[in-house]
C-alpha cells in the first residue's frame, strides 16, 4: 500500500524508469479539488507534482520521463475537461484543448509524439457519445481515431505502439466490450462478448 490517509487516490500510473507512482489525490479540505502527487513505489518521498485550485486526474508519463499528460477542469462539470501537459523539469504547463466538451484519460503514444485521449465531441461522436481522438504532443492536427455505436473508453497503446485497446458499450445491451485496433484506428476486433 503506497498511500494511507482519509482521502481519495486514484489513476496511478507507473513513471518509465519505475522508480515513480503518480496518481490524483482529493484535497482534504475540498472534495472537488484534486493534486497530482508522485511517491516512490515503498511510499516513500511522496509529494506533490502538481497542483491548482481545480480539478486534475489521470496523470500519464511521456517515454522520456518528462512530461506528465493530464486531465483538468472543474470536478462538476465534465464538459470543463481538458487536455493538459505538465513540463517535469520546468513545472510549466500548457493547455492542448480548449472548447465546451469532456477531453479526458490521455496516454502518450509509445514514442511520445501523440496523445490519445477520449473526446464527447458533439460533431465527432455517433449520438453525443465518446469516441477515441489522437493529437500530437503540442495539441496539434487533433482528430477522431475511432467512434463506434457506443461510449468508448480506457484506451490505450500495446506495449511495441502498433495496437489500441479500450472498451466500448454496446449499442443493443449497454454493456462494456473490449476491443483491439490497429494505432491508425484500422482492423477493429471485439476481443469480449456478453459483456
Amino acid at each position: 500500500q503506497i498511500t494511507n490517509n482519509g482521502v481519495n487516490d486514484r489513476l496511478p500510473a507507473w513513471s518509465p524508469d519505475g522508480q515513480w507512482v503518480t496518481f490524483a489525490t482529493e484535497d482534504a479540505s475540498n472534495n472537488t479539488i484534486y493534486n497530482l502527487y508522485v511517491a516512490h513505489p515503498d511510499g516513500s518521498d511522496l509529494h506533490v507534482l502538481y497542483g491548482s485550485n481545480t480539478f486534475n486526474s489521470h496523470p500519464r508519463w511521456s517515454p522520456d520521463g518528462r512530461y506528465v499528460v493530464y486531465t483538468s477542469g472543474s470536478y462538476n462539470d465534465a464538459a470543463t475537461y481538458e487536455i493538459m501537459l505538465l513540463d517535469t523539469e520546468s513545472g510549466g504547463t500548457t493547455r492542448l484543448t480548449n472548447n465546451n466538451f469532456k477531453d479526458s484519460s490521455p496516454n502518450f503514444s509509445r514514442d511520445g509524439s501523440q496523445i490519445l485521449f477520449i473526446t464527447s465531441e458533439p460533431d465527432n461522436s455517433a449520438n453525443g457519445k465518446a469516441a477515441i481522438a489522437i493529437m500530437n504532443r503540442d495539441g496539434s492536427d487533433r482528430r477522431i481515431l475511432y467512434d463506434g455505436a457506443g461510449f468508448e473508453s480506457g484506451a490505450i497503446y500495446s506495449p511495441d505502439g502498433g495496437y489500441i485497446t479500450f472498451s466500448s458499450s454496446s449499442a443493443t445491451t449497454d454493456q462494456d466490450e473490449v476491443f483491439i485496433m490497429q494505432a491508425d484506428g484500422s482492423q477493429i476486433e471485439q476481443v469480449t462478448q456478453n459483456g
